[in-house]
């Protein structure tokens, strides 16, 4: 195998929550300045999408995308984590 082949994998990180209605603006005004520290200071952090939907307003989901298992490990290690 050529190196380039054997590279570390990416981490996806799929979170799901229900927030309950009078928490969801808080919550959500959280997770807006975690993933903009995140992004600001995670070079290895490819990708946070914040989603969310009409049809169920309480509901979020999140989709991060890490380098490798490194990139992921230094998050959790993050002073904002």
């Amino acid at each position: 195998m050529r190196e380039a082949e054997t590279a570390m994998a990416e981490i996806v990180l799929v979170v799901e929550y229900r927030i309950k209605p009078e928490f969801r603006d808080a919550y959500l005004a959280r997770v807006r300045r975690h993933r903009k520290d995140v992004m600001a200071n995670e070079p290895d952090c490819k990708t946070f999408n914040i989603l969310t939907t009409d049809e169920d307003p309480n509901k979020v989901l999140l989709y991060e995308i890490y380098a490798d298992a490194a990139a992921f490990d230094a998050h959790g290690k993050t002073p904002y984590m």
